[in-house]
This record gives C-alpha cells, sequence and structure tokens, in this order.
C-alpha cells in the first residue's frame, strides 16, 4: 500500500529546490517576459514537490490536504480573512515605527505591485491572489504542516510549517506579521483538514493588500489615522476576528486528525 506522505525532511529539500528554482525562473521572466515573473516564480516554488509527489505515486488530494468543506465554515473563514488583514496591516504599521523597511527595497515591492493598466491588474491579480493562495496553501499547510503532524504535536506541526512559510518570502521586515498569518492560515487547515479555508483567507490578504497599494492616499482617510489603521476598525476588526475564529472553531469540532507516525515513508 502507498504511503500518503514524504519524510518532512524530504519537503524540506523539495521547498528549497523550490526557491531556488523560483528565484531563477523569475529572473529570466522579469528580463525577458516582465509582468508575468511572479507567476513563474509561484509555479516553480511548487514544481519540484508536485513531480515528487507524481513519480512516487502519492494521492495528490491527501497529500495536498484538498479536502471539501461546509459552506458554513467558508463563511467563517471569509470574515477571519477580513478582519485578520485589518488587525495585521496595523501590526505592519506598528513594527514598521521601529523596524521600517530600507527605502530602496520598499520602492522595489512598489514597483511589482503598483498596477498601471488593466492588462497588468489583471496578471497582478492572478499571480498575488490566485496563484500565491492556491500555491503555498497547497504546499506550506498541505503538504509541509500535515507531514510535521505526523511527528510533532499540532501546535508545533503548525509554528513550524508557517516559520518556514515566513523564512521562504525572504522579508525580514514582514516577518512578524506572515509568521502570524501562516499560524492561522495553520490552525485552519488542522480543524477542518482541509487547506481551502485557508486558500480563501490567504486570498482576501493578499487581495486586500493589493488592492490598499493601488488606492490613493486620500480615499482612505475614513480608514486611516496619524499613520495607523482607524482605532475604531481596529477594535471591531478584533471583535469580528475573535467572534469569527470562535464560530469558525465551533463548526470543526472533531474534523481535526490525529497523528499517525506510520503514514509517512522516505
Amino acid at each position: 500500500m502507498q504511503e500518503t506522505l514524504p519524510r518532512p525532511q524530504v519537503i524540506l529539500g523539495l521547498i528549497l529546490l523550490g526557491m531556488v528554482l523560483a528565484g531563477v525562473a523569475a529572473f529570466l521572466a522579469a528580463a525577458y517576459i516582465p509582468g508575468i515573473q511572479l507567476h513563474v516564480g509561484e509555479l516553480f516554488l511548487i514544481a519540484p514537490a508536485l513531480i515528487y509527489l507524481l513519480r512516487r505515486k502519492y494521492p495528490l488530494k491527501s497529500a495536498l490536504r484538498i479536502n471539501h468543506v461546509d459552506k458554513r465554515v467558508l463563511r467563517a473563514s471569509a470574515g477571519l480573512g477580513l478582519s485578520f488583514t485589518i488587525l495585521t496591516d496595523e501590526l505592519d504599521r506598528l513594527i514598521s515605527t521601529f523596524y521600517k523597511m530600507p527605502a530602496e527595497f520598499e520602492i522595489f515591492i512598489f514597483q511589482i505591485l503598483i498596477i498601471d493598466s488593466w492588462l497588468e491588474g489583471i496578471l497582478l491579480f492572478l499571480a498575488a491572489v490566485v496563484f500565491a493562495g492556491v500555491i503555498e496553501e497547497m504546499l506550506f499547510r498541505g503538504l509541509l504542516q500535515r507531514a510535521l503532524e505526523m511527528t510533532l504535536t499540532a501546535g508545533r506541526a503548525i509554528f513550524f510549517s508557517a516559520l518556514v512559510f515566513a523564512l521562504v518570502h525572504l522579508n525580514p521586515w514582514w516577518l512578524i506579521q506572515i509568521l502570524l498569518l501562516g499560524m492561522m492560515l495553520g490552525l485552519l487547515a488542522w480543524r477542518c483538514n482541509s487547506i481551502i479555508p485557508g486558500i480563501l483567507v490567504h486570498s482576501i490578504n493578499n487581495g486586500l493588500a493589493l488592492l490598499m497599494l493601488n488606492i490613493k492616499p486620500e480615499r482612505l482617510r475614513w480608514y486611516e489615522w496619524q499613520g495607523h489603521v482607524n482605532p475604531l476598525i481596529v477594535l471591531i476588526a478584533a471583535g469580528a476576528a475573535y467572534y469569527g475564529l470562535k464560530s469558525f472553531i465551533r463548526l470543526t469540532k472533531g474534523a481535526a486528525v490525529p497523528r499517525d507516525p506510520g503514514a509517512q515513508n522516505q
């Protein structure tokens, strides 16, 4: 009988190989086919893992944790995605007052994410929202975290998969924010044994971030206050996040999969 998952060490090696290939492919795409470097990078990031799974005949649906979830779980996830994005936005603003991103790096990010045309907007949406949400959840919360859950407690598996997720982004100024996002996504995946809620939350987070980067500052006066998120909005988001998470946990009671050390292979 075919084992269900590779060992975590193998998966980490595949992720590292994917990072190298993604970096080279994105660099070449930026030089020769500008506008699709993010798409190419995401595809090459997961390519080694998918090829490995297919060659070893692992069941993809199980290995990547692609399982059906109830619509009520998705509604709770959408609320969590919106509220958590607002809270991490404020956290980012707080951290930047002590540990500010260098101007040249900030300009580099803006050059990639600022939309200058409808075509560029569609391409960026597909890359940052759709591709990133689906591919990164399959790789980190589907494959890596599930493998870690076979040998570690759920809490440790969620933390270490989130840490790898944060480090892969190669952005020390967003490390804490991405780590917290990864832990939230990991909790969702573990609670309902599916990456689908995480894909939704991840996509909402990236989509709102992309949208806010491209909205003129004068249109965000209702949202911002002295360089921070409006305190009333933060308070509402915190309450929504609390009740959204409470609802999610209630809806997914008993869905978490117990670890099974015998379900791994070299």
